[in-house]
C-alpha cells in the first residue's frame, strides 16, 4: 500500500506544478494607421508608377509593330509586282500568238514550236551562226 501511496503523491505533486510557459516573442507595437490623405497620396503614387510602367511598355511594342507591317508591306509589294510582271508577259504571249497553237502554248506556259522559233530568229543566237 504504500507504493500506492506514493505514486499518489507523485501524482498530485506534479498537478501541483504550474505548467512551462513557451517563449512568445513580445508583440510588436500597434502602427497608427496612415491618415486618409496619406492613403490617397500612396494610392496615387501607386497608380502613377504603373501608368508609367505601361507608358514606357508602349513604346517598344509600337515599334516592333511597325517594322512588322513595314516587311509585310515590302513582301506584298514583291508578291504584287511578281504578279503583275507574270501577267503582263502572259498577255504579251497572248497577243503575239499567231495560232491557236500558239495562243494555247503561250497560255498553259509550254516552251512551244514558237518561243523555239524566236530563239533561232534571233541574230547572234548559236543556231543561226
Amino acid at each position: 500500500m504504500t507504493d500506492i501511496k506514493q505514486v499518489k503523491a507523485k501524482r498530485t505533486a506534479l498537478s501541483q506544478t504550474p505548467p512551462a510557459k513557451p517563449a512568445v516573442a513580445p508583440p510588436e507595437p500597434p502602427v497608427a494607421p496612415a491618415s486618409p490623405a496619406r492613403r490617397a497620396q500612396i494610392c496615387a503614387e501607386t497608380f502613377l508608377t504603373a501608368c508609367q510602367a505601361t507608358f514606357a511598355s508602349i513604346g517598344p511594342s509600337q515599334s516592333a509593330m511597325a517594322s512588322d507591317v513595314n516587311a509585310l508591306a515590302r513582301e506584298m509589294t514583291g508578291l504584287a509586282q511578281s504578279n503583275l510582271t507574270a501577267a503582263a508577259d502572259s498577255m504579251a504571249a497572248l497577243l503575239s500568238a499567231k495560232s491557236l497553237t500558239d495562243a494555247v502554248e503561250a497560255q498553259l506556259g509550254l516552251p512551244g514550236i514558237a518561243s523555239t522559233r524566236s530563239l533561232m530568229a534571233r541574230p547572234g543566237s548559236a543556231s543561226s551562226a
